[in-house]
């Protein structure tokens, strides 16, 4: 069988852990394979990173016709523009894959979107719902009936208890933990090791347990 090739946007961190991921899954037999990277550091272009060719910048996305893709940009810093970086490769929706690592679990009722990464250890339990283009790092749970907007970040030990809403674009940073019911409005941040006891406005960063915005600590 010929292998999906995969294309993987940026060449740091999270870049490498999908592409880790990815020779888990050709390990057990899944027909995958890293074709290469894309990056906008032009520093980077020519060279290899673990072991992978940089192919170019991300515009040359369309040049790969016979490759899918997924993104593995998306810092703290860096998470609102996300949106516009995958929009500008020009990739339709129906080429960009989703990958879940041999050592997730996702519920059979659970519904997972296209261009999402999850790495090892992440649960997504019954129900729950996680939109295109999130990245769900190591050792999270995401708990039944929850919603995980477009464009979400769960950084690696975040517990989203039951029936919260994460909206489009959120950043919950690692080890935070959210109170079943809770919303964390669009664009908001959590930072590390926050424990969220009520609603988070759009756009805002909280911190501390429990978690309040970051203006009111001062």
């Amino acid at each position: 069988m010929t292998p999906t090739r995969i294309i993987i946007l940026g060449t740091k961190g999270m870049g490498m852990d999908i592409a880790d991921t990815i020779a888990c899954l050709a390990a057990q037999g899944a027909a995958v394979e890293v074709r290469g990277f894309l990056d906008d550091d032009v520093s980077t272009h020519g060279g290899h990173v673990g072991g992978h060719p940089v192919l170019g910048a991300l515009a040359d996305a369309a040049r790969f016709e016979d490759c899918v893709f997924v993104n593995g940009i998306g810092t703290a810093r860096s998470r609102h523009l996300k949106p516009d970086l995958i929009a500008r490769t020009g990739i339709p929706p129906e080429r960009w894959l989703t990958i879940v690592h041999p050592r997730a679990f996702v519920s059979p009722s659970a519904r997972v979107g296209r261009g999402t990464v999850l790495l090892a250890n992440v649960t997504v339990c019954a129900d729950a719902v996680v939109g295109d283009h999130v990245m769900v790092l190591p050792n999270s749970i995401i708990s039944h009936d929850t919603v995980v907007e477009d464009y979400s970040t769960i950084a690696s030990g975040v517990c989203i208890s039951g029936r919260c809403l994460i909206r489009r674009g959120a950043y919950l940073g690692s080890n935070s933990s959210i109170r079943e019911n809770s919303v964390v409005g669009e664009g908001a941040m959590v930072a590390m090791a926050a424990v969220v006891t009520r609603d988070v406005a759009p756009g805002v960063t909280v911190l501390g347990c429990p978690a309040r915005p970051l203006e009111a600590q001062s």
